[in-house]
């Protein structure tokens, strides 16, 4: 009896005790919160909410939403969605509508990479690269846009098929996912539009981060219609994509030459290109000089895809094409040279022949 009457008074002062460091540790989660130090802020609410302190998962959902990434964001819905933070329905739409927002935006971040990239592939795998390369939490972003696309909302299966090659990964049965990305390019939502095409062009990839899990086979003719009906709606890297895969008999044509027109004029470096090069082919001169002054008139996004057509168009056996080439790297030496020297190290070589190229035409033309 004595030995029961001991262990409780202990337990009653472990309590009194725990509610004091309580106190304490809360003004030391706003000390460091103060100070910057919002990890170790993070860590001791965490804490604090496991020992049972209310106060601590309201706090840890104003911290995660005010840090500015898809993850934190995500974690603080899932507080919410956990029923750890009570709000109203009402309020709590409004945090899931501004999280939509937020990864729209973030999304546009991300697909902004694929108009900076050397190749078609990059193109096709940009969230792969992204996902390699991120140190965002991606499986906290899906699991919350999945539990938000599992209640109807359109835009969150949108955002879960636009995304996906980050998180698919992490889900076991993904049978869900081809309804959902069907649903979401019906929408009329070009991106997922343009990412169903290429898993149906595809399918599965074993070895790729994102691809392995996709329970899409491949099909041609549905990858044929979703890349036109993305490059119709006016999404630009699927009229590149168009115009790079049509038939030889339409490489001219009018209506491949306007998907390249249009993808140019979004501002893919590819496309400025290959745009002046087949109006060249095609027999218009002036409108191949004003596309290529175009395309080199503004800096590049990335200095790759200038070096790399300038390569090609050098070692042409069309004179015009080669001084198409010199062109090319006059514009990055002279009117972009701050661009060069920022990237000198990573393209050392191809600078150098650059340089060596235009000296040996300059010594040609001089009398």
């Amino acid at each position: 009896m004595l030995y029961r009457l001991a262990v409780i008074v202990f337990a009653f002062a472990l309590v009194s005790c725990d509610t004091r460091t309580i106190e304490e540790r809360r003004a030391q989660v706003d000390s460091s919160i103060a100070a910057g130090e919002t990890s170790a802020a993070i860590g001791m609410l965490h804490r604090l909410a496991l020992d049972g302190d209310p106060q601590a998962y309201d706090q840890l959902f104003e911290i995660y939403w005010s840090l500015e990434a898809p993850d934190s964001r995500a974690r603080a819905l899932d507080l919410l969605n956990n029923g750890k933070v009570s709000f109203s329905n009402q309020k709590r739409m409004q945090y899931i509508n501004e999280f939509l927002d937020f990864i729209d935006a973030k999304y546009f971040e991300y697909e902004n990479i694929i108009y900076s990239t050397q190749s078609r592939e990059a193109h096709i795998d940009f969230l792969g690269i992204l996902f390699l390369e991120s140190e965002i939490d991606w499986q906290i972003v899906g699991d919350t846009l999945f539990a938000l696309a599992d209640e109807g909302k359109v835009e969150a299966k949108i955002y879960f098929v636009r995304l996906s090659p980050f998180f698919i990964r992490y889900f076991d049965n993904a049978e869900f996912f081809t309804t959902w990305a069907v649903e979401a390019a019906e929408s009329g939502d070009l991106a997922s539009q343009y990412l169903l095409h290429h898993y149906y062009r595809y399918g599965p990839r074993p070895n790729e981060p994102g691809r392995e899990q996709v329970p899409i086979d491949q099909d041609p003719g549905r990858a044929l219609f979703w890349l036109q009906s993305a490059a119709e709606g006016g999404h630009g890297l699927a009229a590149l994509d168009l115009a790079l895969d049509a038939p030889e008999t339409e490489r001219l044509a009018d209506n491949t030459l306007s998907f390249l027109e249009f993808a140019a004029s979004d501002g893919i470096e590819d496309a400025k290109f290959e745009y002046a090069i087949r109006l060249l082919e095609r027999g218009d001169e002036i409108g191949a000089d004003r596309a290529l002054n175009a395309a080199i008139v503004s800096p590049p996004v990335e200095i790759r895809v200038w070096l790399d057509h300038a390569e090609n168009l050098y070692d042409n056996v069309d004179v015009r094409l080669r001084d198409w080439s010199l062109e090319i790297y006059r514009s990055l030496l002279n009117t972009h040279r701050s661009i060069v020297s920022d990237e000198l190290s990573s393209h050392k070589n191809t600078i150098a022949r650059a340089f060596i190229r235009l000296a040996k035409a300059e010594d040609s033309e001089s009398p």
